[in-house]
């Protein structure tokens, strides 16, 4: 890699991290117990995006998902129980 001149914003904000990590002694469970506490304090600063949509192949089942690994999933992305009904193996919805 080229030597590249040092972005002074780039450096504070490594000093920061490196200066926040040691106060907790670079314990990872207590720098992220702080960071809930700080966001607590402060929602306003939060930013939430609403839930990505479930992605996979539509099924017979209208809002359900066959996902990359077979199982079905509805909406909100959870699994759907299903089971197999003999003698045609037809795929129905578990109840």
């Amino acid at each position: 890699m080229e030597d590249m001149e040092a972005d002074p914003i780039i450096e504070e904000v490594r000093r920061i991290r490196r200066e926040h990590a040691a106060r907790f002694g670079h314990d990872l469970r207590a720098l992220a117990a702080d960071l809930r506490k700080r966001e607590q304090q402060q929602p306003e600063r939060l930013v939430s995006f609403p839930p990505k949509p479930a992605r996979g192949k539509k099924t017979a089942w209208p809002g359900l998902l066959l996902n990359p690994r077979g199982v079905v999933l509805d909406s909100r992305g959870r699994r759907v129980p299903l089971r197999l009904a003999s003698p045609d193996q037809r795929v129905t919805r578990a109840a």
